[in-house]
C-alpha cells in the first residue's frame, strides 16, 4: 500500500495497523503469508494485539506529521502575503 506523504501512512495501516495482503499473495505465497500460515491461533492473536497495540501510537505520528507539514504549508503561504492599510 502506498503511503501518504501527509501521515506517512497508507490509509489501511491507519484504519488496521497492518499492512494489507494482496489477492496474488495467496497464490504466489510472500514471506509474510507463509510465516501467517505458520503460526498457530494463539500466537496470530497474540501478534494481532500487537499490532492494535501500536496503532494508537501510527495514528499518533500521523496525526502530528499532518499538522507539521499543515504549518510548513501555512509558512509558504504566509510568506507571500502583502498586508495593505485597509481604507
Amino acid at each position: 500500500a502506498t503511503s501518504k506523504s501527509a501521515t506517512g501512512y497508507s490509509p489501511f495501516q491507519l484504519a488496521y495497523g497492518i499492512d494489507p495482503v494482496l489477492p496474488i499473495e495467496f497464490d504466489i505465497p510472500t514471506v509474510r503469508v507463509m510465516e501467517n500460515e505458520r503460526m498457530d491461533k494463539s500466537d496470530s492473536v497474540k501478534e494481532r494485539l500487537v499490532h492494535l497495540h501500536l496503532l494508537e501510537e501510527m495514528r499518533e505520528i500521523a496525526k502530528d506529521t499532518r499538522y507539521k507539514k499543515k504549518m510548513k504549508q501555512k509558512e509558504y503561504f504566509d510568506q507571500k502575503i502583502r498586508w495593505s492599510p485597509f481604507h
